[in-house]
């Protein structure tokens, strides 16, 4: 008679076999922890000892931190210069410079100059510029004479007056304002007009000479009324000058953006432009007839 399985003993092979099993993997178990904890001892070992932070700055760390910012901010407010080119710097030059290059040109014709022909035609596109800044420019008949600053290329192809004529609006009014009684007096006297001949030049003719010809030709002299010394003291000393109130606490600068005359100016300027101001305050005077409707530039 068989016995049933759950009534036979263990397997005395199977058990031996468990065992040896379990052993093995103590023992490894064990082998791993010792070769980690031998190989943390060894790079302990090496690394060196952590040396306490200082939190005290010296002086000489000091002076190089700041020498580091001061290189850093000049880098960042240089003058950024475009893939290496160098823009040459400008001196200005005495007038006889540009004088000398327009008279070498003045004939064209000779072989020297066949180069700069195509620098004078591509130039032709910038004259309306050129002549406007001309005129812009031109002195006052309160001026005899006026020194502008001009921007020129180097062959006299053009000609820039590089320069805006700013103005106080109060001053230039009043400017203008003793220029209408002035030219009313001139135009009776006739001391300042000449007849001319147009057209002046004929077209063979060669353009004159500056310094041969107008140089040393005395200008006309300035038209000027005459300013009371009681009445019109408070802006008598300056009045006709070219750069008004330049360098004085009434007005920002040569830009004349911002400009504060006291009362006593003020009432005298008005005054003397008092001729070219209306008088009209009513705006129902111009119904119907807005000057700034009927104009046609885009605003």
């Amino acid at each position: 008679m068989s016995l049933p399985p759950y009534l036979l003993g263990p397997n005395p092979w199977a058990t031996m076999m468990a065992q040896q099993q379990l052993a093995a993997a103590h023992a490894q178990a064990q082998a791993h922890a010792a070769a980690a904890q031998a190989h943390a001892h060894a790079m302990q070992q090496q690394m060196p000892p952590p040396h306490p932070k200082s939190d005290e700055m010296t002086e000489d760390k000091l002076q190089e931190k700041a020498q580091k910012w001061n290189q850093l901010q000049s880098k960042r407010f240089a003058d950024k210069r475009k893939l290496g080119f160098v823009e040459a710097q400008k001196e200005e030059m005495p007038p006889e410079h540009i004088r000398k290059i327009i008279r070498d040109h003045g004939d064209m014709s000779s072989r020297k100059y066949r180069h700069d022909k195509r620098v004078y035609l591509g130039a032709l596109k910038y004259m309306p510029h050129a002549v406007m800044k001309l005129l812009e420019n031109m002195p006052m008949p309160w001026e005899q004479i006026r020194d502008v600053k001009v921007l020129y290329h180097i062959t006299g192809a053009i000609t820039f007056v590089n320069e805006i004529p700013w103005v106080i609006e109060p001053v230039y009014i009043a400017q203008w304002g003793t220029m209408w009684i002035m030219m009313r007096r001139e135009k009776r006297d006739r001391r300042h007009f000449k007849r001319m001949r147009f057209p002046p030049f004929d077209d063979e003719e060669p353009p004159l000479d500056y310094a041969d010809n107008v140089l040393d030709v005395e200008p006309l002299e300035a038209i000027q009324i005459e300013l009371d010394a009681d009445e019109d003291s408070a802006i008598a000393k300056w009045f006709y000058d070219h750069k008004p109130l330049v360098g004085t606490k009434y007005v920002n600068g040569s830009t004349y953006r911002k400009w504060n005359l006291s009362l006593p100016m003020m009432a005298t300027l008005y005054r003397l432009g008092n001729q070219l101001l209306t008088d009209l305050v009513d705006n129902n005077y111009f119904y119907l007839f807005d000057t700034k409707s009927f104009s046609l530039q885009k605003l």
